[in-house]
C-alpha cells in the first residue's frame, strides 16, 4: 500500500508518464471539475492545471518536444487540448473548436506521436507533436473513443473512433507517421 492521493470529483481520467524526467512514473489526473493533477511516485502533488471549471475529458502522457520527458496532454471542454511540461506550466495549447471528448497518441513510444483527438462535433483531429493540425475527418456523431490501431503498410496511422451512435469508424489518414 502507496497511500492515496486526494483527486477533485467527477469524471476523472489518469495517465502516467515520467513527466518530470527523473526515470520514474507520475500520475497525472483531469477531473470533471477542471482541475489536471500530477502526482509523484510517492503520491505528493507536483502541480495543479486549472482548467477554469471545465471537464478535463482525457489525459495522455508522451514525450512531445523531443526532450525524453513526458508530457501531460489533456482533451478539454474548452476546446482545446494542452500540453503541459513536467512543472505543469503550458508547452502549447490549440483550439478545435468544439469540446474534445477523446484523445490518443499515434505512433511508437521511440519518437515524437502524432495525436488524435475526437470532438462533439464529431469529427476527428490530427495533430502533429507541436499541436499544429494535420487532417480532419468529418462525423455525425460525438467521438465516445479513439484508439491507435497501428499503421498501414505505407506508414499511415490507423484510428479506430467510436461515436456516441455506438458507430465504429476505422480511419486511415493518409498522412504517414
Amino acid at each position: 500500500y502507496v497511500g492515496r492521493a486526494y483527486s477533485e470529483l467527477g469524471d476523472v481520467a489518469y495517465d502516467i508518464g515520467d513527466i518530470d524526467g527523473d526515470g520514474r512514473l507520475e500520475i497525472v489526473n483531469g477531473s470533471g471539475t477542471g482541475v489536471a493533477t500530477a502526482f509523484d511516485a510517492d503520491l505528493s502533488k507536483l502541480w495543479e492545471f486549472n482548467n477554469h471549471g471545465y471537464n478535463n475529458r482525457h489525459v495522455v502522457c508522451r514525450c512531445v518536444d523531443g526532450d525524453g520527458a513526458h508530457e501531460a496532454l489533456v482533451a478539454s471542454d474548452t476546446g482545446f487540448v494542452y500540453a503541459l511540461k513536467g512543472d505543469g506550466s503550458t508547452l502549447w495549447q490549440t483550439d478545435l473548436g468544439s469540446p474534445v471528448y477523446a484523445l490518443c497518441a499515434i505512433g511508437p513510444e521511440s519518437g515524437p506521436p502524432m495525436l488524435a483527438a475526437g470532438l462533439a462535433s464529431g469529427q476527428t483531429v490530427v495533430l502533429n507533436a507541436s499541436g499544429q493540425v494535420r487532417t480532419t475527418h468529418e462525423g455525425t456523431a460525438p467521438i465516445k473513443f479513439i484508439y491507435d490501431a497501428g499503421s498501414t503498410d505505407d506508414g499511415c496511422p490507423m484510428l479506430v473512433v467510436v461515436d456516441t451512435s455506438e458507430r465504429l469508424t476505422v480511419l486511415a489518414p493518409s498522412t504517414p507517421l
